[in-house]
């Protein structure tokens, strides 16, 4: 599976893809972000 970043990721939620199953985000700020409607099953936010 290809690692993304967080711009890859919001284009990928605007976009409608918004099954982020398994994805980890060592250090990144979510804050101010809206990801309703999104499936983070299985998700590591350990160091969000």
């Amino acid at each position: 599976m290809p690692i993304k970043d967080a711009k890859q990721i919001r284009e990928d939620y605007t976009n409608g893809n918004r099954n982020f199953i398994a994805i980890e985000l060592p250090e990144v700020d979510l804050s101010g972000i809206n990801l309703s409607g999104a499936d983070f099953s299985n998700s590591d936010f350990s160091d969000a």
